[in-house]
């Protein structure tokens, strides 16, 4: 009987460990705990870290995040506030990705401090209102549509070195339409070459450089640039004689889809670029700013430290609390010195009653050999004012200055190219450009096409994706580089794939 017991004994134990190595070692203790940051405040061994994927109980979840948490039948059911989600778990285990998706906050990982980051902007974001420039956004939108604007420029750039000074004025004019459903803009542009024409004469240039300076004045010394912007479709579109330049055909029109520029700026977790710009466009300034917060990168423990420091600026910049109200103008300033550049920025905002309908902005920024004064300002009318003037160095100087005025218009602007004509991807020709083997095929009736070598994936850095199952998952979440699984339960990388899988 005893020789039986021992038997049973060791037969015991052996079922044990082969159950630990046959499930994921899901303990928040030994070399798989990792430490979770949420909102700057580091808990450590909050979570789990397991075939590349970050865990916390429902515990843990309520504990660290604040947010109540229930598992039952491979759900967990996340509530805040009124408002409660679902998602999957995996052995009653909640993926961090998961958590931070269901409930909109940033997230990222440190693998250096092996620590998870999770931050909730809107919790972040909540201390200031921005109201009083929202009213002003709302005076803005409230413009009746269609309108046209006229405005005219003119400036000079100047260049100085050693032996020499030349300046190059200029000088031009801006017609544009507008509706809601978006605006065409016609510029004409003058720039007066003689000066620099006469230095590089007298420096001599050969037949071969007055060629190239003589086609440059000839694209560039009297120009008209169109620009057509669908808001609907979200794609710009701009032709201009200047095209000669770069090489391409001076009827052709370059296409910019603004959604597609947006997709490739937007990292995953990060806000959607387009609905940024909705926000913005809607005059939901609060909003803004916190997609603005959302679209930062959480890179590594101090990047909580950075989005507050970003919220701290919009707030001295743009928020209720920073205005004073006298006379009937709100007024706003702001002074920072940063990396040994000054900077000062101020602005009034015109009222009547509680219209906030008129606004003026001064900015100037100073650093070493560098300054730049920016002017810029709107009546109640929408007439505007902007001027600039920047050094560098007493080298390189430019002023410039605007005005326009606004009236209405029973017109509609042209949003959509000329039958039959040349349409290129901006996209596409960048992209071939720095892509060795991309080739771009332009003809009079066809956009261009650009074949490019399929990227890959990128390495994913923390949870990734809510998933149906656990193998899935535990390979789309955290960095590959780290080894969470003690090599001691794992015998071999096939059981590896058995433990994800179990």
């Amino acid at each position: 009987m005893m020789k039986f017991n021992k038997k049973l004994c060791a037969f015991s134990v052996a079922a044990v460990m082969s159950l630990s190595v046959c499930a994921p070692a899901f303990a928040a203790e030994g070399e798989n705990a990792v430490d979770l940051q949420y909102n700057g405040v580091t808990t450590e061994d909050a979570a789990v870290l397991v075939n590349d994927t970050t865990y916390m109980s429902a515990e843990d979840v309520k504990a660290v995040l604040g947010v109540d948490c229930a598992v039952a039948d491979g759900k967990a059911q996340l509530t805040v506030g009124s408002e409660a989600v679902e998602v999957e778990t995996v052995d009653g285990l909640i993926p961090v990705r998961a958590i931070a998706n269901a409930l909109g906050y940033s997230i990222g990982w440190d693998s250096e401090a092996k620590t998870a980051i999770v931050i909730d902007v809107d919790k972040l974001a909540a201390s200031e209102t921005f109201d009083i420039m929202g009213k002003y956004m709302d005076y803005n939108l409230s413009m009746e549509m269609p309108y046209a604007q006229n405005g005219e420029f003119d400036g000079v750039y100047e260049m100085t070195d050693a032996d020499s000074t030349f300046t190059i004025p200029f000088n031009g004019d801006v017609v544009s339409l507008a509706s809601a459903d978006g605006e065409d803009v016609t510029m004409n542009l003058t720039i007066d070459f003689s000066q620099l024409e006469e230095l590089l004469a007298a420096q001599g240039m050969d037949e071969n450089e007055q060629q190239a300076f003589d086609a440059v004045v000839a694209a560039l010394g009297s120009s008209e640039t169109k620009i057509l912007y669908n808001i609907k479709d979200n794609v710009m579109y701009l032709n201009s004689s200047m095209f000669t330049v770069f090489g391409l055909d001076a009827n052709a029109w370059l296409s910019i889809d603004l959604g597609d520029i947006f997709g490739m700026a937007t990292t995953e977790g990060a806000a959607d670029l387009t609905a940024i710009l909705e926000n913005a466009m809607s005059g939901d300034l609060k909003a803004y700013i916190v997609d603005l917060l959302k679209a930062m990168p959480v890179e590594d423990v101090n990047s909580y430290a950075a989005l507050e420091e970003a919220y701290g600026v919009y707030s001295a910049m743009l928020g209720d609390s920073a205005f004073v109200l006298e006379d009937g103008k709100y007024t706003l300033n702001y002074a920072m010195n940063q990396d040994g550049a000054d900077f000062t920025y101020s602005i009034v905002l015109g009222t009547e009653g509680e219209t906030v309908n008129s606004c003026d902005i001064a900015m100037k920024v100073a650093a070493e050999g560098v300054s730049m004064d920016v002017t810029a300002a709107s009546d109640k009318d929408f007439n505007t004012t902007m001027t600039l003037a920047m050094n560098i160095a007493d080298m390189i100087k430019m002023n410039f200055n605007y005005k326009a005025t606004v009236s209405a218009s029973t017109e509609a602007p042209q949003l959509t190219v000329p039958e039959g004509a040349t349409v290129l991807s901006l996209t596409d020709l960048l992209f071939g450009a720095m892509t060795e083997d991309a080739v771009i095929d332009v003809t009079a009736d066809e956009n261009a096409a650009v074949e490019v070598p399929a990227e890959e994936e990128p390495a994913a850095e923390v949870p990734a994706e809510t998933t149906e199952t656990a193998d899935e998952t535990a390979a789309a979440e955290v960095p590959a580089e780290t080894t969470e699984v003690p090599a001691e339960k794992v015998e071999t990388s096939e059981t590896a794939e058995e433990i994800v899988a179990a």
